[in-house]
């Protein structure tokens, strides 16, 4: 999932290259660019997020390993695959305006401090 964010984010002519600690600084991105439905991706990147760091440090919740959860997660990113594939083709509706759009995010970027730039 993070890898197709940053995909969408670099086809958006950002250099998403050396950044440091990129899972927080694309999700803060996304949450930043003015677009609900990238908004809602930012929104399930940190579910997911938060789900890992979950499976990973708390050894003793094994909640994270039942049938219900793992089909949870696996519906969520299924969904958020299927939106990212409707932003990256041009169905989206309204279109994604890609001027804007990095725009955006990089005014934030800056004006935050955060090491994101415009692919030179």
């Amino acid at each position: 999932m993070f890898l197709l964010v940053r995909q969408l984010l670099d086809d958006l002519g950002l250099d998403t290259r050396r950044v440091p600690n990129p899972h927080a600084t694309f999700e803060q991105a996304l949450s930043n660019s003015g677009v609900l439905t990238l908004q809602r991706l930012a929104n399930t990147l940190r579910s997911l997020c938060a789900d890992r760091t979950t499976a990973d440090y708390e050894l003793r919740n094994t909640a994270v390993e039942s049938d219900p959860k793992v089909e949870s997660v696996l519906a969520t990113v299924e969904a958020a695959i299927l939106q990212l594939d409707i932003i990256r083709s041009g169905r989206l509706s309204p279109p994604l305006d890609r001027d804007a759009t990095p725009g955006a995010i990089l005014k934030w970027a800056r004006e935050n401090s955060k090491p994101l730039w415009k692919k030179t």
